[in-house]
């Protein structure tokens, strides 16, 4: 078991030896957990002849698991007619003669194997209530076995094991590929499940955790049927296997088939693309993504229907999907067709993104123009964007994953600015755009506004572009695209990461008055503890070196004249303590801009969010 199955699984265990290890009494039984497979738990149970049976059947009934019918008791203390009541295949003096936890001069006819009532049809486990009443004959647990593993005469099979099957409170969350056992749970009667790959898939089966895989194909073992026989055996087994699969396929998919056609023909008879094989001619260039069908992701998405939307932003949506060829959960952005500025940016972002290699990077799948459609598929990031968890009313990011957000951003900025063939300009930092999978790493996407240049130059004059809030001021004035724009753009993450507020910080209610957090996170900064602008419910749990260096670098990154700026590669090293923190003005210094070029505001794009008026000073 991986994941959070099997997290979720363990520890009631975990609980109970935790308990044992207090010394507090409250365990009896002492659990020690020998296996776990996909269906049942197998638990060591040592011969004692101190254990009450009571307690301990108390505690093998949880929410999370209880014995099956196919175990047996050894129990002791017994009466006169419990004790001749033998009902297993393995005599109790096994475990006496074996074990050194019975002493005291204990005989064999003290002991009896008792198999518990066998729970009538439909019901999986055994009757907490019938083992209970077994507690007024006898007193005692000894130990236990499982009749599945003792068939008769095979005492030299008794371990002292029992098997007690699992569950997951809740309905059915397995992924696609593995099966659902649903489970009525014995004490409270609640809905549970277990998940389990099919054959021909590894893993945990749980869509929370590690799902299925694909797994190696078996063995093949060696035959002696003539080869005529085989042929035989293959031509008739596998036309009747197609029968089966194509007769499901048709049930299933027909109806899904029927309704994506109407809405292809709908599509096709818009007006498509007029330049989809020059778009080809482009896309083709990079390597690695792979061109999918329209088909092929509308089916992912189940024709892109509303309860797969993951949300939805300038130039498009985003649906979740489930890719049947590469056995993958993605994100599929749907791009607007009406926006000529979203088609600039697909095709952007598959020339660039399709050619970046990073581990902080958002990996592109594949990519999609069919019918006047724009999709682009990527890996799905199961905890979204940085934004939604900064400004969660609970479970506020720790400090530690914070930091290590602030890393994983800083280690891909400097591979794109400086450890790639070619400098890449993002040109839109922003938390919105840093995803995060399914372990908080964080990963830079949306590259729509990329820029290509080469090393040397790397700046890029072009129209007005990006978020207001996170642009370098000159840059909106002057349309000038380079590193120390986006190294400004990572100062404000920086700074919004360490206090949790957004870029406008609003300082006079009254007046509406507003102000950059740049300037706010800089006046902590003169006073000589900007310390005091962390996030406050962090409560103080953080380290305060790290909290400085984050706020400071993020200061230096941001500073308003650029050429105070440091390289992407400067910051990372501050960042990881290799380099000493730089000594910045006590005051936010007053930067000068060159005189914008003519047209340049009246052509920005329509991707920019509407201007909010904030002060630098």
């Amino acid at each position: 078991m991986r994941g959070t199955a099997a997290a979720l699984l363990l520890l009631p265990l975990l609980l109970h030896a935790a308990a044992v290890a207090a010394g507090n009494g409250s365990c009896e039984l002492g659990l020690l957990v020998s296996n776990v497979t996909a269906r049942a738990l197998f638990l060591t149970l040592r011969p004692d002849c101190s254990r009450r049976l009571d307690a301990s059947v108390k505690e093998l009934f949880t929410d999370n698991y209880a014995p099956g019918p196919q175990n047996a008791l050894v129990v002791s203390s017994c009466n006169n007619a419990a004790a001749r009541g033998h009902n297993c295949s393995v005599h109790p003096a096994t475990y006496l003669n074996s074990s050194s936890y019975c002493f005291h001069g204990a005989k064999a006819e003290n002991f009896s194997c008792v198999q518990p009532p066998i729970p009538p049809s439909g019901n999986r486990f055994l009757n907490e209530t019938e083992i209970l009443a077994l507690g007024s004959e006898c007193t005692g647990l000894v130990s236990a076995a499982s009749l599945w593993d003792t068939p008769a005469p095979a005492p030299a099979l008794v371990r002292g094991v029992m098997e007690l099957e699992w569950w997951i409170l809740g309905p059915c969350r397995c992924s696609p590929r593995a099966d659902c056992t649903s489970v009525t749970t014995p004490t409270a009667e609640l809905e549970g499940f277990r998940c389990e790959c099919i054959e021909g898939f590894v893993g945990d089966g749980f869509a929370a955790g590690a799902g299925c895989q694909r797994g190696p194909p078996p063995p093949v073992a060696p035959t002696t049927l003539k080869p005529l026989t085989i042929i035989s055996l293959s031509v008739s087994t596998g036309f009747i296997l197609c029968l089966i699969i194509l007769s499901t396929l048709a049930r299933l998919f027909w109806p899904r088939r029927q309704k994506r056609a109407k809405n292809m023909a709908k599509g096709l008879r818009e007006e498509s693309l007029s330049n989809d094989e020059a778009m080809d001619d482009e896309l083709k260039n990079g390597a690695g993504p792979k061109r999918f069908r329209y088909d092929e992701l509308a089916i992912a998405t189940d024709d892109f229907s509303d309860e797969q939307k993951l949300g939805q932003g300038g130039f498009g949506s985003v649906y979740k999907g489930f890719l049947e060829s590469e056995n993958l959960q993605v994100a599929i952005k749907r791009v607007s067709r009406s926006s000529k500025q979203g088609r600039k940016e697909y095709v952007s972002e598959v020339k660039i993104i399709s050619r970046l290699r990073h581990r902080n990077l958002v990996q592109l799948i594949g990519w999609c123009h069919d019918g006047g459609e724009l999709l682009l598929v990527y890996e799905l990031m199961p905890n979204g964007s940085l934004d939604t968890h900064l400004y969660k009313a609970h479970n506020t990011l720790s400090w530690t994953v914070r930091r290590e957000i602030v890393l994983g951003i800083g280690s891909a900025l400097l591979y794109l600015h400086q450890d790639w063939e070619q400098c890449v300009l993002h040109r839109d930092i922003k938390p919105s755009n840093v995803m995060l999978d399914v372990s908080f790493t964080a990963k830079l996407g949306d590259f729509g506004l990329a820029r290509l240049v080469d090393h040397g130059r790397c700046s890029h004059t072009t129209v007005l572009a990006g978020t207001m809030g996170y642009m370098d001021p000159e840059c909106m004035l002057t349309g000038r695209a380079d590193v120390e724009s986006d190294v400004y753009s990572f100062g404000v993450l920086l700074l919004e990461i360490a206090c949790g507020r957004r870029p406008a910080v609003l300082v006079r209610e009254e007046d509406d008055d507003y102000v950059h957090l740049v300037s706010w996170v800089w006046k902590f900064y003169g006073r000589g503890y900007i310390v005091a602008a962390a996030d406050k419910r962090l409560k103080g749990q953080f380290d305060g070196g790290e909290m400085k260096t984050v706020m400071v670098v993020g200061l230096w990154c941001a500073h308003p004249n650029r050429s105070m700026r440091p390289s992407i590669r400067q910051a990372v090293s501050t960042l990881r303590f290799e380099a000493p923190l730089p000594r910045l003005p006590a005051r936010m210094p007053v930067a000068t801009y060159c005189t914008p070029p003519v047209g340049l505001l009246s052509s920005a794009p329509s991707s920019l969010e509407p201007p909010t008026t904030i002060r630098t000073g």
